[in-house]
């Protein structure tokens, strides 16, 4: 995984695409770049740009946000982060295994953010075996 600010996705997907047909040593010719659309990227703030076994590659929005919000729970009270998160949770593109990846490294702040965005005040983030 890979953070950038929104207005740097395209180029960098774009070196990775290079960096990887070189690497591959094709003999089809010079390397010529994809026409990779633009959804937005520079709108999106600081974008995650991962790759996910089962979801394939993705680009998580406002993910600076996100990881402040998991680090200080306390955050969840201010508008914007309940929106991010919120949006995670609630949007079209439900990406759990990344709020499942933030969760995992303090399941205690997790629990926490869950907690307060849910309303839910026995809420756990901790896995059950």
């Amino acid at each position: 995984m890979v953070v950038v600010p929104g207005d740097e996705v395209k180029a960098k997907v774009l070196a990775f695409y290079r960096h990887d047909y070189e690497r591959a040593g094709s003999r089809s010719g010079p390397w010529t770049p994809p026409d990779l659309p633009d959804p937005g990227f520079p709108q999106m703030g600081m974008v995650a740009i991962l790759f996910d076994e089962e979801d394939g590659l993705g680009f998580p929005p406002d993910f600076d946000l996100l990881q402040e919000v998991f680090a200080d729970p306390a955050l969840i009270a201010r508008g914007r982060y309940r929106e991010v998160v919120s949006g995670y949770l609630r949007g079209d593109d439900v990406i759990l295994h990344i709020l499942q990846r933030l969760a995992a490294k303090d399941p205690g702040k997790a629990s926490e953010v869950f907690r307060k965005l849910l309303k839910k005040p026995r809420f756990s983030a901790r896995r059950r075996p």
